[in-house]
């Protein structure tokens, strides 16, 4: 930026410690502090705020030099100053991520597919997560055992899967329309949309991806996994959540092989090849491969994301880790700028074998700034132990 004509906002060790990096030779310096008008830090003129308007065309940018970014940003914003203007310092950067952190503001729905009793912040159900700032507030919509959930952008409505009604329907002030009955005993899963008219629903207790009508709940196809499940009576590969795109179908399981109540934990994601309107078995190519307890393989501007639940990462493209943690990660929300990803209570630490040193118990959500990696979780209320898929909120 030595090309630049420059103004420092905030006098004092950080401006100078900014200067020092040789990349800003500020003409002068405007601070909040009246005692300073009238002096000079570095040789460079202290002025008011009031008189930026009298150097704004000369200026390229202005760099804030104080601790109270936040504060001076909202301010220039108030003096006029437009924000292509306004840098903070690099000297600040960490406190940069930490500040914009400490006043993320947003509201988040998210499942738990535990057995639910009451309508309290316990058990099952579907639960809101509201954030602003350092302030949160739980509250819980719904009550069921439910895991997989959607926004369906055709009818402007959330589709909740719920182990013992089937799909619920719900608008976008989150208030019940109708439901989906589906057959006992398929422990409905993960659930995306095909297109306007169909959406598949990952059966976790039948191996299977069903390809089902939107609007008469009708089965339109049966896509199996394998015949594990007929040779040993019960399901063998815990087909859990289900991503379409670009009418392919994918699923993540515990064993591709169908083989995990005996060991193997093969987990995967795989791609269906067969016609989706026709019933198939075992006609997959697996896409990803290696994995500890996926879930949560979802696409986004050509990017994919999935949760490699038990070793407590959320991987990007090519399998970069894109974050890490000590717990049992389910559930993830992405955008260009922020992850939000669920951590569930982990059962299975002292069991099976992951990359953790030191497993986590605790659940949270957690709020990550991609550009620096930096997080902070809020813990869920302790008897909400797990937490598979997570949406914004549409309606607030």
């Amino acid at each position: 930026m030595n090309d630049k004509i420059v103004a420092f906002f905030g006098a004092g060790s950080i401006a100078e410690k900014t200067f020092r990096t040789g990349n800003y030779k500020p003409i002068i310096i405007f601070d909040n502090n009246s005692d300073l008008y009238g002096t000079t830090n570095m040789g460079i003129d202290i002025k008011s705020p009031d008189e930026i308007d009298k150097y704004i065309d000369l200026i390229d940018h202005i760099v804030i030099t104080t601790t109270s970014f936040t504060e001076v940003e909202k301010q220039l914003k108030s003096l006029g100053v437009s924000e292509n203007k306004v840098n903070i310092s690099p000297v600040l950067k960490s406190l940069m991520y930490v500040g914009r952190l400490e006043s993320f503001s947003g509201s988040y729905l998210f499942t738990s597919g535990l057995p639910s009793f009451s309508n309290d912040l316990s058990g099952g159900g579907l639960y809101l997560l509201k954030i602003d700032g350092k302030s949160y507030k739980f509250d819980k919509i719904y009550s069921g055992n439910c895991h997989g959930f959607v926004f369906d952008d055709a009818s402007q409505c959330y589709f909740l899967t719920d182990n013992n009604r089937g799909i619920v329907v719900l608008n976008k002030k989150l208030e019940e329309q109708y439901v989906i009955k589906t057959e006992p005993g398929l422990r409905p899963h993960g659930i995306s949309f095909l297109d306007d008219d169909m959406f598949a629903l990952g059966c976790s207790f039948d191996d299977s991806v069903l390809i089902i009508n939107k609007k008469d709940g009708a089965v339109l196809s049966r896509i199996g996994l394998s015949n594990q499940k007929l040779k040993y009576k019960s399901p063998q590969h815990h087909l859990n959540d289900v991503w379409c795109d670009s009418g392919t179908v994918y699923a993540s399981m515990f064993s591709v092989s169908g083989n995990w109540k005996r060991g193997a934990f093969d987990g995967g994601v795989v791609m269906f090849n067969a016609d989706l309107t026709t019933d198939s078995i075992g006609e997959f190519e697996v896409v990803l491969d290696h994995l500890q307890m996926p879930h949560n393989f979802q696409i986004h501007a050509d990017n994919h994301y999935l949760c490699n639940s038990l070793d407590g990462q959320v991987l990007g493209s090519n399998r970069e880790v894109i974050f890490q943690s000590n717990g049992f990660v389910r559930g993830v929300y992405a955008t260009n700028t922020t992850l939000i990803v669920g951590e569930s209570r982990n059962r299975n630490f002292a069991n099976i074998n992951s990359k953790i040193s030191n497993p986590c118990i605790d659940s949270y959500l957690s709020i990550i700034d991609r550009e620096s990696g930096a997080y902070r979780s809020i813990q869920i209320p302790p008897d909400v132990s797990e937490v598979h898929s997570i949406l914004p909120l549409y309606y607030d």
